[in-house]
C-alpha cells in the first residue's frame, strides 16, 4: 500500500471514531426551553398568572434535574403563589437540596427531577405563579426565569416576559340602549281622571291700586237700569211739584 493510500485510510477512519464517538456522547442528551406565558397589560391592584412551560422539550436521559430561579420587578409586583405541575403522567418530584424544597419561596429559587422525562410533554407547564401589580405605580414590569443547570444538556435556555401596568378603565357614562322603546306614562283610571280639577273659570276681581274694579256686562246693565229709575221718579217729582203749583193759582 503506498503512502497516498496509507493517508486516506488513516483519514476515513478518523471520520469512522469521530463519528462513532459524537454517537456514543449523544445518548444522553436533554434540550430545550423554559418559556413564559401572561397577561400583556394588568391594571393596577390586580392579580395575574404567569406559566412557566418547557418549550420543545427533549431528552433520552433516563433522568432530568432542572435547577434555575425567578426574578422579578418587586418595586411594581407582588408575589402571591406558586404551584408546580402535575399534568404530566408522572409530574415532577420532590427534591430536596441542601435542604430546602424543590421551590423555595423565599428566593424564588427551584430544583425538579423527574425520572421518567420521556413521559413529559414537548410543550408542557412546568410552574404556575401568581402575582398582584402594586397599586399607584405605572409602567412595564419584568418577569424573568434563568436556567442554571439541567443535566446531560446541550441547550437549555430561560426566557424574560414584560407586562404594562395601567390605570383602572374609567367607567363610561350609561347610555340608553336604541334597541329599546321609550317607556309610557302609565294610562289614568277613570277615577283618576273624574279626581282632576278643571280650570277655574271665575275671574279675579280684585281691584288693583289706582284703578277701578273691571265689571262685566250684567254689571253695565244693572247700572244703566238704576239710571233710568232715578230719572223716572225726578221726573215725576218735578210733575207733581207743577200740578200742586198749578192747583193754587186756580184757586
Amino acid at each position: 500500500m503506498n503512502l497516498r493510500l496509507k493517508k486516506l485510510f488513516a483519514v476515513i477512519l478518523a471520520l469512522i471514531i469521530i463519528g462513532i464517538s459524537g454517537t456514543v456522547l449523544a445518548v444522553d442528551v436533554t434540550v430545550g426551553s423554559l418559556a413564559l406565558s401572561t397577561d400583556k397589560t394588568v391594571e393596577q391592584g390586580k392579580e395575574f398568572t404567569v406559566k412557566i412551560n418547557l418549550s420543545n422539550f427533549q431528552t433520552s436521559s433516563s433522568s432530568v434535574t432542572i435547577i434555575g430561579k425567578i426574578e422579578y420587578d418587586k418595586d411594581k409586583l407582588e408575589y402571591v403563589s406558586g404551584s408546580i405541575s402535575s399534568n404530566t403522567e408522572e409530574g415532577w418530584d420532590d427534591v430536596e437540596s441542601l435542604g430546602e424544597q424543590c421551590f423555595k419561596e423565599s428566593n424564588m429559587g427551584f430544583l425538579f427531577e423527574n425520572r421518567t422525562p420521556k413521559k413529559i410533554g414537548a410543550n408542557s407547564n412546568f410552574l404556575t405563579l401568581k402575582f398582584k401589580a402594586k397599586a399607584n405605580v405605572e409602567g412595564n414590569a419584568n418577569i424573568t426565569v434563568s436556567v442554571s443547570s439541567v443535566s446531560d444538556s446541550t441547550n437549555f435556555n430561560g426566557d424574560t416576559a414584560t407586562v404594562a401596568i395601567t390605570k383602572p378603565a374609567a367607567n363610561p357614562p350609561a347610555t340608553k340602549d336604541p334597541t329599546k322603546e321609550p317607556e309610557k306614562e302609565p294610562e289614568k283610571t277613570p277615577t283618576q281622571k273624574n279626581e282632576t280639577k278643571a280650570p277655574s273659570t271665575q275671574k279675579d276681581n280684585t281691584t288693583k291700586t289706582g284703578k277701578l274694579p273691571q265689571t262685566g256686562e250684567n254689571d253695565v246693565l244693572w247700572n244703566v237700569t238704576i239710571i233710568c229709575v232715578i230719572g223716572a221718579g225726578i221726573m215725576f217729582f218735578l210733575y207733581e211739584r207743577q200740578k200742586q203749583a198749578e192747583n193754587k193759582d186756580n184757586n
